[in-house]
C-alpha cells in the first residue's frame, strides 16, 4: 500500500520536515537517551573499574556516531554528540 499525500492518512500538510522532525522526534529522542546513558553509565561503574568505565564509554560513543550517521537526519549530529559529555 502506498500513501501519496500524508492528508490520506490523517497528518496535515507539513511546511518544514526537518522542523517537525526535531519538534516531534529529535527532541524527546535526545532526552531519553541521554537519560538512559545516565542510568547505564551509573550502574555500569559501581560493577566496574574506571578503565573498563572508559574502555566501554569509548564503544558506546563509536556506536552512537554508527547509529546516529545511520538512521537520523543529520541536523541530529550536533545534539547527539552533546550526549558524549555523560561518559
Amino acid at each position: 500500500m502506498r500513501f501519496t499525500s500524508v492528508v490520506k492518512i490523517g497528518i496535515q500538510p507539513i511546511d518544514n520536515a526537518v522542523n517537525y522532525y526535531k519538534k516531534e522526534f529529535q527532541e524527546a529522542f535526545i532526552k531519553d537517551t541521554k537519560e538512559y546513558y545516565i542510568k547505564e553509565s551509573d550502574a555500569f561503574i559501581q560493577a566496574n573499574s574506571i578503565s573498563a568505565y572508559m574502555q566501554k564509554a569509548e564503544e558506546r560513543i563509536i556506536q552512537e556516531e554508527a547509529l546516529a550517521q545511520t538512521y537520523l537526519h543529520p541536523s541530529t549530529k550536533p545534539d547527539v554528540k552533546t550526549l558524549y559529555s555523560l561518559f
